[in-house]
């Protein structure tokens, strides 16, 4: 049964689950990957606690894309669930990553719930396919 408010993608990196969760948990990585195609984060606050309050702006020349949320659950290496809210998604959508193990691999499913319509959808599935992209670089290199 297909959920219409829910974007659902999958990655898979060459890397261990610790070291890809652990990438999502720094700031500095963050900034490096948590931005779509030529966009680049022009201000980041990333507090990785649970009840952490975040704030990533995402800024492709001169225009600026707020994002807000709120960290929910950090089971490393396991799951990583947060809210996202910004002009594109609305308020209070939920985003979860769950991270298993294979082989010599890690497979990355990412989950985006409550997105107010097909285009919110499309939009951030382009939008995260993108920063699932930029992730690779950053976790492998």
């Amino acid at each position: 049964m297909a959920n219409e408010d829910v974007l659902k993608l999958q990655h898979s990196y060459k890397c261990t689950p610790e070291k890809l969760f652990d990438a999502w948990l720094d700031p500095a990585l963050v900034a490096q990957f948590m931005c779509p195609g030529a966009m680049h984060v022009s201000h980041l606050e990333w507090p990785a606690k649970v009840g952490g309050q975040f704030r990533v702006d995402m800024t492709d020349g001169a225009k600026t894309v707020p994002h807000r949320g709120r960290f929910l659950e950090i089971d490393r290496p396991k799951r990583l669930v947060f809210t996202w809210s910004s002009e594109h998604a609305g308020e209070d959508t939920r985003v979860t990553l769950d991270f298993k193990a294979q082989q010599d691999r890690t497979l990355l499913t990412l989950t985006h719930e409550r997105l107010p319509s097909k285009k919110a959808i499309e939009m951030h599935h382009e939008g995260w396919s993108g920063v699932l992209d930029k992730l690779t670089s950053t976790v492998i290199s």
